[in-house]
């Protein structure tokens, strides 16, 4: 079992940033300085992100954010440092948590003057960027007007990808009045040009009814023919919902190859469960810290048990705690079910009963059923 890493050095990398501003992560010894000084006791963590920062992983994110998978980054991290996959999905977790806190100081300058020359000059693939930054709001305002535009814009150009957002734009009146039934045109066209967000949305249209017949065996085969993650997931729930849970697993498979934080929890729970899948503890926590990595919050929950019990690990009452708190933080129903009962009978904790309702209250609000342990 390898390290299980701090994961508060994602508060003092943020606390790095707030001090220094962006510019801190281009100086390699000035953010070595800032992060060892601020975190003194993460020696191992501190080590991974300076690696990082020395081989452009933060930039490469900022810059290339649409265009770089979870994947691409996370491969191209453990070849270039040599590190271990445990050791790149932590750092990419870390990052993940940083630039989700700090991208309101994370923009384009002057970007109407860019994007003016990039209309003038055609530059389609710099004009997709700024549709997905407008879309996204990352480095800009967001505005979905501006990425409709752009996105018709570059469709009318040629540009196939772009399919799957405007249809998406139409389905949900981003931007555009709300369209089925051209959401549905735009889903179908990009279906025929193996657009894999099309594929997908296609599959859930026909799987919940709207905009199109329900039809079940429709939307398996679009969301089969689809790459994405979220098409194994959505697969896999079918599969569950059918009993074939060897073949749910087999898609979360799929999707972990994807560093999906999804698929990493579910993989656990299989794992620990025996569901689809011979039961293998070690496998199971293996999962279930990579998806805690990139803060998943049932994995908090469950992991956080495991620790504190010392289910196939050594037993950490603090750090389980820490976990399951984790876990209420992110607003996971079954975070809160495990600390009322931990509260309510005085298990790891000072027994608390008016803690224990105020935590039943919380988990009953988030719309959570009575926690049956793990």
């Amino acid at each position: 079992m390898k390290t299980m890493y701090n994961l508060k050095i994602a508060d003092a990398f943020i606390e790095v940033l707030y001090e220094n501003r962006q510019s801190v992560l281009f100086d390699i010894d000035l953010f070595e300085e800032k992060i060892n000084s601020a975190a003194p006791n993460m020696v191992d963590e501190c080590y991974l992100l300076v690696s990082a920062m020395k081989c452009g992983l933060f930039e490469m994110m900022i810059i290339e954010t649409h265009e770089k998978s979870k994947k691409d980054v996370i491969d191209y991290f453990m070849h270039s440092q040599q590190v271990e996959k445990s050791d790149a999905i932590f750092v990419m977790g870390v990052i993940n948590q940083v630039m989700e806190s700090f991208k309101v100081y994370m923009s384009y300058i002057n970007i109407d003057d860019i994007k003016d020359t990039a209309y003038e000059e055609e530059d389609m693939t710099r004009l997709l960027l700024f549709a997905k930054a407008y879309y996204t709001g990352e480095g800009v305002t967001q505005d979905y007007e501006e990425a409709y535009r752009l996105f018709s814009y570059l469709y009318e150009h040629g540009d196939h990808s772009v399919l799957g957002y405007l249809g998406y734009m139409c389905e949900n009146g981003l931007g555009i009045e709300e369209d089925m039934n051209k959401a549905v045109d735009f889903y179908e066209r990009g279906a025929l040009n193996h657009n894999d967000y099309c594929l997908y949305y296609l599959g859930l249209c026909y799987l919940n009814g709207k905009g199109c017949p329900k039809d079940k065996k429709i939307a398996q085969s679009y969301l089969m023919q689809s790459h994405l993650c979220d098409a194994y997931i959505q697969l896999s729930l079918i599969y569950e919902d059918e009993g074939k849970y060897d073949e749910a697993f087999r898609c979360y498979l799929k999707a972990s190859l994807e560093y999906d934080a999804e698929a990493f929890y579910k993989l656990g729970c299989s794992y620990f469960e025996g569901i689809g899948v011979h039961k293998d503890i070690d496998e199971a926590i293996k999962y279930l810290l990579y998806a805690v990595y990139f803060h998943q919050k049932d994995a908090f929950c469950q992991l956080g048990i495991i620790l504190l019990k010392g289910l196939g690990i050594k037993q950490n009452v603090e750090l389980g705690l820490e976990y399951i708190r984790n876990s209420a933080k992110l607003n996971c129903s079954q975070g809160y079910f495990v600390l009322a009962k931990l509260y309510e009978v005085g298990e790891f904790v000072e027994k608390d009963i008016q803690q224990s309702i105020v935590y039943y209250q919380k988990a009953i609000e988030l719309g959570g059923n009575e926690y049956e342990g793990v």
